[in-house]
């Protein structure tokens, strides 16, 4: 027991001597907590509060579209843009506006919106004839259509949808009142006797068999998409099919765990000096490790496309649908690849120890898929973290994997990204190859 003291000073000692270390203890957990639960919370804020932006084509130009327009801007937690540069919107400004990521879903309010619904209103509210041997058909309502952008998740389509169907069944009981109010004199006249009083009323007036969306509906969600390809155009996207790429690069980024732990034993045993007066060129070594682990890399992406595709359905979710084509997909995966080796490559060469290199490379991927939009789409998140989440290589990597599985996108549309994550991960390279090889 009178050692004790002196192995506590040793131990005390030994923590001190690591100050980055003893910082990422204390300031890790303490940033991962705040970002985490900004992402979080925002999220959690918008979900409660349906918080959406929508832009708006008013075709029809009635005062029930407009009344409807009101309605739907009154909404709460409702962003809800009608003009661009000063000019009403038509179908192809709101589409661009929302392939810009400006908003979620466009609207539309088709021409001849407020005439059908005035008109199968007071068809509705009128009694049929007793000499028609063929009463009319009533005017076929027209629908309410919106387009969502391809990258947005199931519930926020619900919401829009939701809230659209409230304001057109409120509109629409609204127009059949008011019909039947105009049918209701005219059917009493009929009733009375000549000279009598209203209190001599013979016979009953009965209403019309109610049923909503006689007048006004609202079209199955459809995709905000330009894609040619129909499985982009017709398919609504699930969870499968944005959690299977975004988790596959969380697991991708995670590599800087195995290449931390290669690369700090032979610097420990020694290796990488030997090689060095073996004659092996620096180049041939970096090269080697990241040819190594891209390939890792790529077999992960698979594993888990495989994953998607057979095991989660398994499960009961959604089958992951392979709709990107092949060639792009296989460029954006090795560029990918290439950040992640990159970032390991910057981590385990700058770390001093294997457990500083566990902890800051796995709490730093946590992160950087909490901003990313891993964990929680982006467009979810307040907007310090949006602009936060635009710096890191997840969302880079991520973004681009949607828009090629959600968004029909091709090649050229993802080209600034790619170059993006290729600057990321020769960065990274360059980086570990002058903290190598300037101390081997």
């Amino acid at each position: 027991m009178s050692k004790l003291p002196f192995m506590l000073h040793k131990e005390l000692l030994v923590l001190l001597r690591d100050p980055v270390g003893l910082a990422f203890i204390f300031l890790m957990p303490l940033a991962v907590l705040l970002v985490v639960t900004l992402v979080q919370d925002g999220a959690f804020k918008n979900v409660t509060k349906f918080n959406v932006k929508a832009a708006l084509v008013d075709e029809d130009g009635s005062t029930t579209s407009q009344a409807l327009a009101r309605g739907f801007a009154a909404a709460k937690g409702v962003q809800l843009l009608t003009e661009k540069n000063g000019q009403p919107l038509d179908r192809a400004a709101a589409r661009e506006i929302v392939r810009q990521g400006q908003a979620q879903v466009f609207v539309v309010f088709p021409k001849g919106l407020g005439h059908n619904a005035v008109a199968a209103a007071r068809h509705w509210a009128e009694p049929p004839s007793q000499t028609a041997a063929q009463p009319p058909a009533a005017p076929a309502p027209l629908a309410i259509e919106t387009y969502f952008d391809p990258g947005i998740s199931g519930p926020c389509r619900m919401l829009v949808t939701l809230a659209l169907q409230s304001l057109a069944q409120g509109k629409e009981f609204e127009l059949d009142m008011r019909a039947w109010g105009e049918v209701i004199p005219r059917e009493i006249g009929k009733r009375l006797p000549p000279g009598a009083t209203l209190p001599a009323l013979e016979g009953a007036i009965t209403a019309p068999a109610y049923r909503s969306g006689h007048a006004i509906t609202v079209a199955a969600p459809a995709n905000a998409s330009t894609s040619t390809n129909a499985s982009h155009a017709e398919q609504v996207p699930d969870m499968t099919q944005f959690n299977v790429p975004a988790y596959s690069v969380f697991a991708m980024f995670f590599i800087v765990i195995p290449v931390s732990t290669c690369l700090l034993r032979e610097r420990q045993e020694g290796t990488l000096t030997r090689l060095l007066t073996m004659s092996v060129r620096p180049f041939s070594i970096i090269v080697g490790k990241l040819l190594l682990y891209l390939g890792v890399a790529v077999l992960q992406f698979s594993m888990m496309l495989a994953a998607g595709r057979w095991l989660l359905p398994a499960c009961g979710t959604g089958a992951f649908a392979l709709t990107a084509p092949v060639p792009t997909l296989v460029v954006l995966t090795l560029a990918t690849g290439l950040a992640a080796v990159g970032f390991a490559l910057a981590v385990a060469s700058t770390a001093t120890s294997q457990e500083q290199a566990g902890m800051v490379g796995s709490t730093s991927v946590v992160l950087l898929a909490a901003l990313g939009g891993v964990m929680v789409p982006v467009f979810f998140m307040p907007p310090v973290m949006q602009q936060l989440s635009a710096l890191t290589p997840l969302n880079w990597s991520v973004t681009a994997y949607q828009d090629l599985f959600t968004r029909g996108a091709t090649l050229a549309d993802i080209q600034g990204r790619l170059l993006l994550l290729a600057a990321f991960g020769c960065a990274g390279l360059a980086w570990s190859w002058r903290r190598l090889f300037r101390q081997a």
